[in-house]
């Protein structure tokens, strides 16, 4: 963000956090040296209002996208609400103005995960899995039995969401993409196909480059 500062008559510092800029208002006798050395006393305050204000934004960019939300392969109508809560039914999702998006889809991903561990637990079991909003990546694991998988993943139809676990869970066994790992995953998911073929024709929908390791 850019840092706006504005100095006058007054006798204190005030600091303000705007949508893409912070503003901070200074008496005249202050030097730059002590205006950044408030900065920093008040560095881990300023960081929560720019969180604050990003979550705000990203909100406001889910209601200006024609007011449609993509949850588990469905639009659903975007219906702004008050405070925190995020709640889906049928058709409709609920977002209150200062509800924490990116908890929401952690919160989502982990529970149909819980699901998928316990439906291939016979296959292979985990060490942890760790969610995360991610750029590049849709899924991937560790030597040590890791597995991560992006948050966004909640917004693509269950078995794409599979897919992808199977994708990891064999990669637990065979850490390439040989023949063999496909063998393997197309003898758990015999469908696998029309999941990969989903990814690469709607992965634009819910990130932008998205790839899985």
């Amino acid at each position: 963000m850019e840092i706006n500062i504005i100095k006058s008559k007054r006798k204190t510092i005030g600091i303000i956090v705007k949508s893409n800029e912070v503003v901070i208002r200074a008496p005249h006798y202050l030097s730059d040296k002590e205006i950044n050395i408030e900065l920093k006393e008040h560095k881990a305050w300023i960081d929560k209002k720019i969180l604050e204000q990003e979550r705000k934004n990203e909100i406001g960019n889910i209601y200006s996208r024609n007011g449609i939300f993509l949850f588990k392969g469905k639009d659903l109508k975007v219906v702004k609400t008050e405070g925190k809560k995020v709640i889906v039914n049928e058709d409709n999702i609920y977002i209150g103005e200062n509800s924490n998006i990116d908890l929401f889809l952690k919160r989502e991903m982990s529970s149909l995960t819980d699901i998928l561990k316990f439906k291939w637990k016979d296959i292979n079991i985990p060490t942890s899995i760790s969610y995360r909003k991610q750029k590049t990546i849709w899924g991937s694991c560790t030597i040590k039995g890791r597995i991560n998988l992006n948050i966004n993943l909640i917004k693509a139809p269950q078995d794409v969401i599979e897919y992808i676990y199977i994708h990891e869970l064999v990669h637990l066994e065979i850490r390439n993409h040989s023949k063999s790992f496909w063998l393997r995953v197309e003898n758990l998911l015999p469908d696998y196909k029309q999941s990969k073929r989903w990814l690469k024709d709607n992965g634009h929908l819910i990130g932008r480059d998205f790839m899985i390791k």
